[in-house]
């Protein structure tokens, strides 16, 4: 039957397209639907999977049933009292509790387990075929933790709204600590994944397991006794301006340290021809430049220059670490890498430190570290010139041996590692384990050559091998006692780590000079003839025809 020879005087409810025209989507349903297509479908996959487990559903049933026993005990335990004296500290604390557990503890175990057994059973090569990149997948798995931990703290809104309501508590110190958590929980699950893709099976993977579990729980614990603290103390200065400078100091850290967790755990399961080492020392370079502008407002800011202390510190061991890390790379540059390389001159000189390889690395980090070094020197000038005070020459004497430190112990262990790659294969679990005995055998060859032989308790020049004394006596500028007979005023050891720091610098640039002749190589033919297939000109946007992408009449 059709609407022409439908009776005009016909009810409209009786009408056959009405059931069709009731089925059709509302406006919102229509763009959430279209919203919803730019999701990343690894998130899709992995929120589904995680909401119909048991792990899922009981976590979240003993989560209700917690926090409604707490709300029964807590304020039966409190009445009368609870109609005259402020209660909200004590229910807060509570209840952070027993949301802490699942955000700090299931979410980022259960995401490791996640991953890893999907690399166990082999389903993961069904998801690494697809179009979908290394860092989408991450990615995917991180959003679905995300989800989980929204889907937690909705359950316990309206409980952390009861504890406002019990007076004793701001309405913004409750935000914090929910953020705080929630900031952790996704820290922890990305750590989580990283771990997870280290290796596949194995008493290694179950190591990782123990290992990730200890540190979870340890996690739960501090985070919850720093909690309570905040929550029975107040301790919060939510009136200073210094408090909420602080907390945008740590939130740009959180985002440039969970970028490169995300990207060093996508570079553990991209495919060995992709360059994945570009984009991971972009991300070192950028948190080095928080760290050096942070820490630089902080001295212009207070006119305390003690605060340089803590920029070479972390400065060394971030580096230090990175640098193994780099050092334990490959050194083959497939083809594919070789197509993105700079073409220029200009972009070959700045951009080489930035491609694969160990050496590369290597000479990465040490040059960051010589840029501190460098820039040490004009930062204490300028505060003491803004200050008054007079100009602190230990600062300056930690920066140098910090860097050499670092130049000797990663050049020293990458030629080791090359060495070794001749003979069998060196990964990225081999290369850690030989800088970490490296640095092991250093500090106590040092310990037992003065304590055994010599029978001296004190610093001594010996410890030149240990940079851990060295660099304490420096920092707390008593270093100076053994001095260097021709340069008075400047301790022994500094001299040497730098004759040592030149000779390996040298050695790995001869050794690295293979990997400066990588050029840029042009795409072949019939990978272009694929793309076209696959894309055909056709469907590619129109070429602009002026610089604003305006046709011109």
């Amino acid at each position: 039957m059709t609407s022409a020879n439908w009776p005009a005087d016909a009810s409209p409810d009786q009408s056959p397209f009405r059931g069709e025209a009731a089925k059709q989507p509302s406006a919102i349903d229509r763009t959430l639907e279209s919203i919803s297509e730019y999701l990343n479908p690894i998130l899709v996959k992995e929120g589904r999977q995680a909401f119909k487990s048991f792990q899922f559903f009981y976590t979240f049933l003993l989560l209700l049933l917690v926090g409604w026993a707490w709300s029964m005990l807590g304020v039966t335990h409190r009445l009368p009292g609870i109609y005259y004296v402020p209660a909200g500290p004590m229910m807060l604390v509570g209840y952070f509790w027993i949301l802490a557990f699942p955000l700090l503890v299931v979410i980022p175990f259960a995401s490791f387990l996640s991953f890893a057994n999907e690399r166990n059973d082999g389903t993961y090569e069904l998801v690494s075929i697809t179009t979908l990149s290394s860092l989408q997948i991450i990615l995917g798995k991180l959003g679905s933790s995300m989800v989980q931990m929204l889907i937690y703290l909705s359950a316990l809104s309206p409980c952390l709204a009861f504890t406002y309501m019990l007076r004793g508590i701001d309405i913004l110190t409750i935000f914090l600590l929910i953020l705080y958590s929630f900031l952790a929980s996704v820290a922890l699950s990305a750590i989580a994944l990283l771990l997870a893709t280290i290796t596949r099976g194995g008493a290694i993977q179950g190591f990782l397991m123990v290992a990730l579990g200890g540190e979870l729980l340890f996690s739960f614990f501090t985070f919850c006794a720093f909690g309570t603290q905040m929550a029975l103390t107040g301790m919060f200065p939510l009136d200073q301006s210094v408090f909420w400078v602080f907390q945008l100091c740590s939130l740009s850290f959180f985002v440039a340290l969970l970028s490169l967790i995300c990207l060093a755990a996508a570079a553990r399961i991209a495919p060995a021809s992709d360059n994945q080492s570009t984009r991971l020392r972009t991300c070192m370079l950028v948190v080095q430049l928080l760290l050096t502008g942070w820490f630089t407002y902080a001295v212009f800011a207070t006119g305390d220059e003690e605060w340089l202390f803590g920029l070479i510190l972390l400065t060394t061991i971030f580096w230090y670490v990175m640098g193994v890390f780099m050092t334990s790379e490959s050194p083959i540059m497939s083809e594919r890498v070789k197509r993105g390389l700079p073409t220029s001159f200009l972009g070959r000189v700045l951009l080489t430190w930035f491609n694969p390889g160990p050496g590369n690395g290597y000479m990465f980090a040490a040059g960051n570290m010589m840029a501190m070094a460098i820039m040490t020197p004009g930062l204490m000038l300028a505060a003491a010139g803004r200050t008054g005070t007079a100009y602190d020459g230990d600062i300056e004497m930690l920066a140098m041996l910090s860097c050499c430190y670092v130049i000797v112990y990663l050049g020293a262990v990458r030629l080791i590692i090359s060495v070794v790659r001749r003979l069998t294969h060196c990964g990225m679990l081999l290369g850690p384990l030989i800088h970490l005995v490296w640095l092991v055998v250093g500090i106590v060859a040092a310990l037992i050559i003065q304590w055994g032989f010599f029978h001296e308790f004190n610093y001594s020049p010996l410890q030149i091998l240990n940079p851990f004394w060295t660099l304490a006596k420096a920092a707390e500028g008593n270093i100076d006692v053994y001095t260097t007979p021709w340069l008075p005023g400047v301790p022994i050891v500094l001299p040497v780590l730098a004759v040592g720091a030149v000779a390996l610098l040298f050695a790995n640039l001869f050794a690295v000079a293979g990997a400066l002749q990588h050029v840029h190589k042009p795409v072949p033919q019939r990978v272009i003839a694929d793309e076209l297939e696959l894309h055909p000109i056709a469907e590619l946007p129109p070429t602009p025809t002026n610089p604003w992408n305006q046709d011109v009449h």
